[in-house]
C-alpha cells in the first residue's frame, strides 16, 4: 500500500474503543470515543506551531491529518477533549518513511517528533520521542471500516502504559 493511501484510509468518523493498562498503579480501565480525522492542507493555519518549531515550510513535500476526540470513561468518569494535527515527512530513499511531527492543540499544547514507518503488512508505526517519554503506536485495518491500534508509553527507563484499540468508521445515513 502507498502511504498517501494509507492516510486517505483513516479520514473519517470513527468509534472507539480502547481497553489500556497502567502499569504503575496496576489497573485497567475502558474508554468510547469518537474520533474525527481530516486531512490537512500544507498551509493549514493549525500546522504553523510545527514550522516554527522545524525547519519545515508549507512548500514541503508532506502529507498531514488533524484528529479532534471525545472520550467518556467508564463508571461515570469525566469526558476529555482534544485535537492534535500529525506531520509526515518522507524521507528522501521512501515515502514509506520518514519524520513525524504531533502537534496537540488541547488540552494542552506540545510537539513531539518523532518517525514513521509503514511496513510491508500495511500497518503504520508510529514512534514519539522527547527526553522523558517514548510512545510507539502500530495502526492497521482488519477491513476497510474497521482498524485497529496498539500503543505502548515508556516515562523514562520504563514502560508505563499499554492500551488496545478497536475503531469502527462511522458511515453517513443511506439515501
Amino acid at each position: 500500500m502507498e502511504f498517501h493511501a494509507f492516510l486517505e484510509s483513516c479520514i473519517g468518523t470513527w468509534f472507539s474503543q480502547r481497553t489500556s493498562y497502567n502499569f504503575h498503579n496496576n489497573n485497567a480501565e475502558s474508554k468510547k470515543s469518537e474520533v474525527i480525522m481530516e486531512s490537512v492542507s500544507p498551509d493549514d493555519p493549525s500546522l504553523q506551531g510545527i514550522y516554527q518549531a522545524s525547519t519545515l515550510t508549507p512548500s514541503s513535500s508532506l502529507s498531514g491529518i488533524k484528529m479532534n476526540w471525545e472520550s467518556s470513561g467508564d463508571w461515570g468518569a469525566p469526558k476529555q477533549k482534544g485535537a492534535a494535527v500529525w506531520l509526515f515527512v518522507p524521507s528522501e530513499e521512501s515515502r514509506l518513511k520518514g519524520q513525524l511531527f504531533r502537534q496537540l492543540l488541547t488540552p494542552q499544547p506540545g510537539l513531539l517528533t518523532g518517525r514513521y514507518l509503514l511496513g510491508a503488512d500495511e500497518s503504520l508505526t508510529l514512534i514519539l520521542e522527547s527526553d522523558s517519554l517514548y510512545s510507539e503506536e502500530r495502526i492497521w485495518f482488519a477491513s476497510n471500516n474497521l482498524r485497529l491500534r496498539t500503543s505502548l508509553i515508556k516515562n523514562g527507563d520504563r514502560f508505563s502504559h499499554s492500551a488496545f484499540y478497536s475503531e469502527i468508521r462511522k458511515l453517513p445515513p443511506s439515501a
